[in-house]
C-alpha cells in the first residue's frame, strides 16, 4: 500500500474510533439515566449526556473534515483543503475535551450513587 493511502486511512479512522467510543459511553449514560430518574439523581447524568453528545458530533465533524480535506487535496489543490485542517483540529480538541469531561461527570455520578447506596 502506498504511504499516502496508509496516512489517509489513519487520519480518517482516528476520529471515527473516538466517535464510536463516545457513542458507547453515551449509550451507557442513557441507560443509567433511565434508572436514575426514579432515584432523582439525573442532574449529573443529563450533563454527562450533553457532553458526550457534543463529543460524538465533534468527532463526526472531524472525520468528515478529514475526508473532505484529503479528497480536495488529491483533486483540487485549493483553499478548501487548507480550511479542513483547522476544522479537523478544532473538532478533535473540542470532542476530546467533551469526552473527558463527560466521562469524569459519569464517574462523579457513580461515586455519589455508591455513597448514597451505602448510607
Amino acid at each position: 500500500m502506498p504511504a499516502s493511502l496508509v496516512s489517509t486511512l489513519s487520519l480518517i479512522t482516528g476520529p471515527a474510533l473516538l466517535t464510536n467510543a463516545s457513542a458507547v459511553l453515551l449509550l451507557g449514560a442513557t441507560n443509567r439515566y433511565d434508572m436514575a430518574v426514579g432515584l432523582r439523581r439525573h442532574g449529573l447524568l443529563s450533563q454527562a449526556m450533553l457532553l458526550l453528545q457534543l463529543a460524538v458530533g465533534c468527532f463526526g465533524i472531524a472525520t468528515l473534515a478529514a475526508l473532505v480535506g484529503l479528497c480536495v487535496d488529491d483533486t483540487i489543490a485549493g483553499r478548501l483543503g487548507s480550511v479542513a485542517t483547522p476544522v479537523l483540529l478544532g473538532a478533535v480538541a473540542i470532542g476530546g475535551a467533551s469526552l473527558i469531561a463527560g466521562g469524569l461527570t459519569m464517574l462523579r455520578e457513580s461515586w455519589i450513587g455508591n455513597r448514597e447506596a451505602r448510607a
